[in-house]
């Protein structure tokens, strides 16, 4: 294959000031090409003049000491970089889990491995050596943040990890290998969405990024399903168990709690804030104050399902965290606190992982006829909950006869109330009211 060279910026004086000063809100995604191999581009990012052999025009969130000429290095500051990854599609050959060694990467290895054989990708591939071994995988490094490319020949690809500069949806959809993400918050999913229709997949690419890797979602679909196919409403309620072995991505969420949202209220959009409009709900036979947060369902749900108005809240296990939390919105922590600076204070709040404890999510169905509702809890907490959901998504966009090319969601499951089912054989407890 032919190495994609780097891109060259041309900027001086203030441009580059203004390209270093530039911050993840303020620059985006921009896909430039629909494969990976593209002739020489030469175009416009915000006025400043790009050019090289590229798959991709990314802007990266840190990077310091950006200077005119050829940018190669990470640091702190935004960058522009082309990427030169390689994934192609063998039918024989493993499933990447890029994250592979991580806490619901651990997971899903231990849930796919009787199945398919597996690559395993991470930054510190010693690390994942003993779980490789165990399940015999390979393990290799891909470090999303260095720009040396990756390539291997894959049967499909699960994302574990945040990918916020698309590295490897766009590898994926440029070969044509079957993918699956369950780590993007709202925004940056509909970013990656966009990203892939302009980018045409030859394979399924399933965003299963609703809470606990689109669990929900399916959840939810299924209840809908049971009515008929009729709802006015879906209410979402999580309970966050402080006890839980909860590994640091989970609580990414926490980044996004000084941004406003948009949610379908009958209908139609209107803006909310997170950690408002609290409501007392029985959760698994805990009465838990839950308040909203923003999750990708909200986004699916009212298009995939034609629901009028669907709202996600999130409580906790422990009154205390939740005085917290609520204290620090209070005060305007996630507004003036949203920085790097601030991000291991807005993480303290909730990241304490413990020893274990129980993965907790009510789904409650409105429309005509009342009310249909499901508690999910899961025993193993919610790094196994979520990795379950990736594995079900594997499953689905591998299966010949039950998935097509292009974009789709969790909920669009041509049977989803077999999801259902199936959650008590892994172990995942289903309670109907």
């Amino acid at each position: 294959m032919t190495v994609i060279a780097p891109m060259k910026i041309a900027a001086a004086g203030s441009r580059r000031r203004a390209i270093a000063r530039s911050t993840e809100h303020q620059v985006s995604t921009t896909p430039v090409a629909p494969r990976l191999r593209c002739p020489r581009l030469a175009v416009s990012w915000r006025g400043y003049r790009l050019g090289g052999r590229c798959a991709h025009a990314v802007a990266i969130p840190s990077c310091r000491g950006v200077r005119a000429g050829t940018v190669n290095n990470i640091g702190q500051m935004t960058y522009i970089l082309a990427m030169a990854d390689t994934l192609t599609r063998d039918h024989e050959g493993p499933v990447l889990i890029v994250g592979g060694y991580g806490t619901v990467g651990s997971a899903l290895t231990e849930l796919a491995a009787p199945h398919w054989p597996l690559l395993l990708t991470g930054r510190n591939p010693e690390k994942g050596a003993a779980l490789a071994d165990k399940h015999g995988a390979t393990v290799r490094r891909w470090d999303l943040t260095d720009p040396a490319p990756f390539r291997a020949a894959v049967r499909a690809v699960i994302g574990t990890v945040n990918d916020p500069i698309d590295r490897v949806l766009t590898a994926a959809v440029g070969g044509g290998v079957p993918y699956v993400d369950i780590t993007r918050w709202t925004s940056r999913m509909t970013r990656a969405v966009a990203a892939a229709a302009v980018m045409r997949p030859r394979a399924p690419v399933l965003f299963s990024s609703a809470w606990m890797g689109g669990i929900t979602s399916v959840v939810a679909a299924a209840l809908i399903s049971e009515r008929g196919g009729g709802a006015t409403s879906v209410d979402i309620a999580v309970r966050w168990d402080m006890n839980d072995m909860a590994g640091i991505d989970s609580v990414d969420f926490m980044d996004r709690l000084g941004y406003d949202y948009e949610v379908r209220r009958g209908g139609l959009p209107v803006t909310v804030a997170p950690l408002t409009d609290p409501r007392i709900v029985n959760i698994a036979g805990s009465r838990t104050k839950v308040v909203r947060i923003d999750t990708p369902e909200q986004l699916t749900l009212p298009i995939t399902l034609d629901v009028g108005t669907v709202s996600t809240r999130i409580g906790f296990s422990s009154g205390a965290a939740t005085t917290a939390l609520l204290a620090a919105k209070k005060v305007g922590l996630f507004r003036w606190g949203k920085g790097d600076r601030w991000t291991s204070v807005r993480r303290s709040l909730l990241y304490s992982p413990g020893e274990g404890g129980n993965a907790e999510i009510r789904v409650d169905v409105d429309g005509e006829g009342g009310r249909t509702s499901a508690t999910v809890v899961d025993p193993r907490g919610q790094a196994h909950l979520t990795a379950l959901g990736g594995f079900l998504g594997l499953r689905r966009v591998l299966d010949p006869t039950g998935s097509e090319p292009g974009v789709t969601y969790p909920e669009l499951h041509p049977d989803p109330a077999s999801i259902l089912r199936s959650l008590p054989e892994h172990g995942v407890e289903v309670l109907r009211e």
